[in-house]
């Protein structure tokens, strides 16, 4: 299937003048196909130049806001916009949160509402329900990746950080079970690992906020290795730089806690760490990065640093 998937995608190429142009939609929408096939196929195409370029062919074409007034477009051309826009982005925001890069846009630039996904669409309600779910979480996850790689200059970090916090609980209490459950509780245990990890705002973090981190990366890859197991990953370059650093996490987590043996937080959660789930996850991002390497030639050196970094600690 791979092979058969490189030689029609190079016989496709013979023809990308004709598709990637640039300032309009169908160049917008071909990018995408070409990013889609990149983050499957990591080693053939450069995703992230890819989704820099999408990203401002976006943010020129003007699709990060709505027109006003509303109603002088028709309302299939404004779901097609918003559709366009929310995918780059969520490329966008995946790619820079996974490999810790710089956004293209800043959130309060974007003015965009959601798309519906009722026009020509076959989606059921829950579908549906379940998308803007993912959407939501992922504009959270944004938010806190952005305000926490601030440096602490004039703002109350605590409320900084207790603001979000609570907006990450609120938006998690709103996930039904008629959703996909897999994908968005792993958004969720991405959205804990980027809010209580060491960062510019918190370069210290507390105990109790370790052991959410330890909770959050653990849970995320036991998840991730579900969806490996299962053949079910299909950005394979940011799912391999997620896995690395949430190892890296769960080393560091591990790190700070072990000594407390039989702590708890002011909020009774407990504190105890346990070799025995330590190896259990190293096991699955190893697992995680050997199965993803095979499908892109640079994840074997995030395998082999991670198995280095792994075997010292």
């Amino acid at each position: 299937i791979s092979r058969q998937a490189q030689r029609l995608f190079n016989a496709a190429l013979e023809y990308h003048k004709a598709a990637i142009l640039p300032h309009t939609i169908v160049g917008v929408q071909s990018l995408l196909f070409l990013i889609q096939y990149a983050t499957l196929n990591p080693s053939v195409l450069d995703a992230w130049y890819l989704i820099g370029v999408g990203m401002r062919n976006c943010i020129d074409l003007g699709l990060h806001q709505d027109p006003r007034p509303i109603e002088s477009i028709s309302p299939s051309l404004l779901e097609t916009r918003r559709r366009l826009w929310w995918s780059m982005y969520s490329f966008d925001r995946s790619m820079s949160m996974g490999c810790g890069r710089p956004t293209e846009i800043a959130d309060p630039m974007i003015k965009a509402e959601l798309p519906c996904f009722r026009i020509e669409s076959t989606a059921s309600e829950d579908d549906i329900q379940g998308y803007l779910q993912r959407y939501r979480g992922l504009q959270l996850q944004s938010r806190i990746y952005e305000a926490l790689n601030k440096p602490p200059a004039g703002v109350n970090t605590d409320d900084v950080f207790s603001n979000l916090l609570k907006e990450l609980r609120s938006w998690q209490s709103q996930n039904s079970p008629a959703h996909n459950q897999l994908p968005v509780e792993t958004e969720w245990h991405m959205g804990m690992m980027l809010l209580h990890r060491p960062c510019r705002l918190l370069p210290e973090r507390t105990l109790q906020e370790y052991k959410r981190l330890w909770d959050a990366a653990v849970g995320f890859v036991t998840l991730y290795r579900q969806l490996v197991d299962s053949n079910g990953i299909f950005y394979v370059q940011i799912a391999c730089e997620k896995a690395y650093w949430s190892g890296l996490a769960i080393l560091h987590a591990f790190w700070k806690l072990f000594y407390t043996r039989d702590g708890e937080s002011p909020d009774g959660e407990s504190l105890i760490v346990r070799q025995a789930d330590l190896w259990k996850a190293m096991q699955h991002v190893m697992a995680i990065l050997r199965v993803l390497s095979e499908r892109w030639d640079k994840g074997r050196l995030l395998a082999q640093r991670f198995e280095a970094v792994s075997a010292r600690v």
